[in-house]
């Protein structure tokens, strides 16, 4: 039995737009895996470009497409500019839905951890809708991780409490990533943002 025309849902062509850019901004590996960084805390351009041994000019092109998405927010600090996510619980449960389409079509795959379970946002900060990233200025938790677990295994050169949690503390050039897994990080010597 064939449908007929006038059955058919009309599309709208706006929201669909909106689904594939978000779709787009979550495609792209590099992009992924920066917002994988950005779920354990805020993190500057040269933050990433040491972390993941990229380009700046290719972080940056990467962090602009996901400002773009409203998928991170930009906070400016002085000469440097912080990212963070902006919905990291909303973005979970994305995550937790593309993981339960992957494990029903036979592919297991989990993304890391700290996004798929970001902090349960303190009472007054879910009251107010705050957008303040954990651990700077204005949130009550003051950890810097985005992160409902304790940190363990940061490994030498790693901050494992205060603002700078997560961070590579001033003199090292271990990553939260490499120091997590024992390697060591990638070394740029470029200075950006």
């Amino acid at each position: 039995m064939a449908i007929e025309v006038s059955e058919l849902p009309t599309l709208d062509a706006r929201a669909t737009a909106a689904y594939a850019h978000l779709f787009q901004a979550l495609s792209e590996p590099t992009r992924l895996a920066v917002v994988q960084h950005l779920a354990s805390g805020e993190h500057r351009v040269r933050d990433l470009v040491e972390h993941m041994g990229l380009a700046q000019s290719t972080v940056s092109k990467h962090l602009s497409f996901l400002v773009e998405c409203h998928l991170i927010q930009a906070r400016p600090e002085g000469r440097a500019t912080w990212y963070s996510l902006t919905r990291p619980h909303e973005l979970a449960a994305l995550i937790a839905a593309a993981e339960r389409i992957l494990h029903a079509t036979g592919t297991d795959a989990v993304l890391c951890a700290h996004l798929r379970h970001p902090p349960q946002a303190p009472a007054a900060e879910a009251e107010t809708g705050s957008d303040v990233p954990a651990g700077r200025p204005g949130n009550k938790t003051g950890t810097g991780i985005l992160t409902d677990r304790p940190r363990t295994g940061a490994g030498p050169g790693v901050s494992t409490d205060g603002p700078g949690a997560g961070r590579p503390m001033p003199g090292t050039s271990r990553s939260v990533s490499a120091a997590a897994s024992g390697g060591a990080a990638a070394s740029s010597g470029r200075e950006a943002e």
